[in-house]
């Protein structure tokens, strides 16, 4: 018996031994395998890749991140031509939701859906910010940054004609406010200046503010929020409170919407407390004001690759709240992840713009912002509309409008 129990004994030791050694075999093969991932990018994003690249081969230094940095205005063109070639293709590319889409339809499946990966964080994202990046039910990419909209005021233009702005807060209030410029001006200069794709903007945050659509996707002519978007757009226009000019540099005009990105651009224009910033007006008193427009998504592209370790490497970048915080106020890259927000940097007063709680207001702006439930639907119906009745002639309700 005592026989037996010993033998027992060496057979369980050895047995343990053995699966030790397979054990240390297996992790060393795999830290010996070397790994290369490419990916496309471009202003502002690159240097945060490039900067979380060098901190992830502290811990991974066999796995090379190439980031490739594109001109924003060539970027789609060159995406297009990487899914094309054969010898180092892109493993990853930045995409706002409707470029994700376009490249979905076009082959659904050239991008790789990574749904159990971000939806686990699902919660960490306003529910529009998802809806951007959900298709058929699938998720196909980690969201990055956000821009919640507001309004940037020139003090001096304001000034300059005596409009004041404090109290306005409805846009029947804004469209007063206009009038009074217009008038004051010698009805020779407009309270908002935009081109036509400001103008299609507008037009979306608009939609996005009454929630078009929400549950179902009626974009008819007797959908009564669309009515509304219409019939404020031509007030705009026919008050001459909305100008319409392609030649015009829009971030000279006396009402801005726009967002963080928006913010750097102006602060490389106008001097210190030249603007002030409001929330967007609402269609009613107590109305919502709060408005995300598109953001940039890493979308995986499906190269029949592992690429675990690449959306090890963007789930860590996009979720490391102290860098993202950091890169929003150096940049201006507004970061979509709602667990970065508890930061003493969101509550910085900005001396540039009045002292304002910029980062503040956008947070609440993000975390209150509305569902996109038939986001791609809607914005290829936007673009259709603004082309067909919306461009600088535009006939509502059987009357031309310039």
């Amino acid at each position: 018996m005592r026989r037996c129990i010993a033998i027992l004994m060496v057979v369980l030791y050895t047995s343990f031994l053995l699966s030790g050694c397979k054990q240390e075999s297996e992790v060393k093969v795999v830290s010996e395998v070397s790994y290369e991932y490419n990916i496309l990018s471009y202003a502002p994003y690159t240097d945060y890749l490039k900067n979380q690249v060098t901190e992830f081969n502290k811990k991974y230094p066999k796995v090379k991140i190439n980031v490739n940095d594109i001109k924003q205005d060539s970027y789609i063109k060159s995406v297009n031509n990487s899914i094309e070639t054969v010898d180092k293709k892109t493993d990853l590319v930045l995409l706002t939701g409707q470029e994700l889409n376009d490249m979905l339809l076009s082959n659904k499946n050239i991008v790789t859906a990574i749904t159990s990966d971000v939806s686990s964080r699902a919660k960490s994202y306003s529910q529009g910010r998802i809806d951007e990046i959900t298709v058929n039910n699938q998720i196909y990419g980690f969201p990055w940054d956000t821009k919640p909209i507001v309004m940037f005021c020139n003090k001096e233009l304001l000034h300059k004609y005596n409009v004041n702005l404090d109290g306005v807060n409805t846009w029947s209030m804004l469209i007063d406010a206009g009038k009074k410029y217009y008038e004051a001006s010698g009805k020779k200069e407009s309270i908002m200046l935009m081109n036509e794709e400001n103008e299609k903007t507008l037009v979306k945050m608009l939609l996005y503010q009454l929630g078009v659509p929400s549950e179902n996707l009626d974009m008819t002519s007797g959908n009564k929020n669309l009515t509304k978007v219409i019939d404020l757009v031509s007030d705009l226009k026919k008050n001459n409170i909305l100008r319409i000019d392609n030649n015009f540099d829009c971030f000279k005009s006396p009402i801005l919407f726009g967002s963080s990105n928006t913010y750097m651009n102006l602060e490389k224009i106008y001097k210190e407390g030249s603007l002030f910033v409001k929330d967007l007006p609402a269609f009613e008193p107590g109305g919502n004001t709060s408005v995300i427009m598109e953001g940039v998504n890493a979308v995986f592209l499906n190269n029949k690759k592992d690429i675990e370790l690449l959306k090890q490497f963007i789930a860590g970048a996009l979720t490391d709240k102290k860098s993202l915080i950091k890169y929003m106020s150096t940049d201006g890259v507004f970061p979509s992840y709602i667990d970065s927000y508890a930061n003493s940097e969101i509550d910085k007063k900005i001396q540039f713009l009045d002292y304002d709680r910029l980062w503040a207001r956008m947070t609440i702006i993000e975390t209150n912002s509305k569902r996109k439930k038939y986001y791609y639907d809607m914005s290829k119906m936007i673009d259709s509309y603004i082309e067909q009745s919306n461009k600088l002639d535009v006939q509502v309700n059987g009357n031309v409008v310039h």
